[in-house]
């Protein structure tokens, strides 16, 4: 399975477009990592999940996908998983587990 042309961020997410932005391509660059989707379903509380490696995820980011994640980490305070992925996203996050 691959991104292709799907809906990242919630259609309804109400954000500056420069976040969304910033977020879109985060996602886009560690989608592919089992950390991240590890991170997101943690995030979720997912059963599956019961721990996270961070030092993997941190490992495995540029500089600009840090900065993309310092942001998630901000909006993911004000703002819960589901407000900020679309459902198909978080589906996905879930079958690649």
């Amino acid at each position: 399975m691959n991104l292709g042309n799907m809906i990242i961020l919630n259609p309804m997410l109400l954000v500056p477009n420069d976040d969304k932005v910033m977020l879109e391509d985060f996602v886009r660059g560690l989608v592919h990592s089992p950390y991240f989707a590890q991170l997101v379903l943690n995030l979720l509380r997912d059963d599956r999940v019961s721990s996270v490696n961070l030092r993997g995820l941190m490992n495995e980011m540029t500089m600009f996908e840090s900065s993309g994640f310092m942001r998630f980490i901000e909006l993911s305070q004000f703002h819960g998983i589901e407000e900020l992925f679309s459902p198909v996203f978080i589906s996905f996050l879930r079958l690649k587990r």
